[in-house]
């Protein structure tokens, strides 16, 4: 799973993508523009396997009341893990193939960060 900006003439968005399942598929996609600059919240929840599920959950602030500008689901997805052990990965990456102009200074900061493993 990917977790991505993508930019298509102006327009750029923030996109949850299943990358180990055939055709990459999106799980959700919301405009990035209203997010801009400001504190947003962030759920993602997978059941990990070979037909697993992903859910992508974006709200335009903090907390629980903060309006939903994305909640997507999806199932049939290819989700790998390791026997018993998942390797996540966070941070900013950039592809070699990106343009020089794309490659900025960017920051991600993460506040109230947590992970669970459900039963």
């Amino acid at each position: 799973m990917t977790l991505s900006l993508h930019r298509s003439g102006s327009k750029e968005t923030l996109q949850l993508q299943a990358d180990s399942t055939s055709g990459a598929p999106a799980i959700g996609t919301t405009d990035l523009s209203p997010l801009r600059n400001k504190w947003i919240t962030v759920e993602l929840t997978f059941k990990i396997g070979p037909s697993g599920t992903g859910r992508f959950l974006v709200r335009n602030g903090t907390g629980s009341s903060a309006p939903v500008v994305v909640d997507a689901s999806r199932s049939g997805l290819k989700i790998p893990d390791q026997d018993d052990y998942v390797r996540p990965k966070w941070g900013i990456y950039r592809s070699v193939e990106s343009a020089k102009s794309d490659i900025i200074d960017t920051h991600l900061f993460i506040r109230n960060f947590k992970a669970y493993r459900g039963t």
